[in-house]
């Protein structure tokens, strides 16, 4: 982040891969914090519109436990792609949500005719293994 910080400071020329880089980079730290500002920096830049960095976007704000950030963010995309509604499956399975996903799930196969894939499948499996551990115990 602090190299980041010296990048723009710099006027350094950022990019895509490095705007995607810094959002896995939130999403690690779990820092809502970050996110939110890197999200409104992304805003201003105009990396926003972009589909790769939309994507890590929504993942970041999912790993941050940030699932209303990323629902408003997933909504006002104007294009999206299987990366993107397996971002969003696997993002609430992740947290717990397991209705939410499998409702989203339904969606896609609904609204857009994508086609489960093999992320899609992990995703939804992830959320049911979420559920039979906490059954179990």
């Amino acid at each position: 982040m602090n190299l980041f910080r010296q990048m723009v400071c710099s006027n350094v020329s950022l990019d895509s891969i490095t705007m995607v880089t810094i959002c896995q980079l939130c999403g690690q730290m779990g820092s809502l914090k970050h996110a939110n500002t890197l999200h409104g920096f992304s805003l201003v830049k105009g990396f926003s519109s972009h589909l790769i960095f939309g994507n890590a976007l929504i993942d970041m704000y999912m790993r941050c436990e940030c699932t209303k950030s990323a629902e408003r963010f997933f909504h006002s995309m104007s294009i999206k792609n299987i990366v993107t509604w397996n971002t969003m499956i696997y993002g609430y399975m992740a947290v717990g949500c397991s209705s939410t996903g499998l409702s989203l799930f339904q969606q896609m196969q609904s609204k857009t005719g994508y086609k489960p894939d093999s992320v899609t499948i992990i995703s939804l499996l992830q959320g049911s293994l979420s559920v039979t551990i906490v059954l179990l115990t």
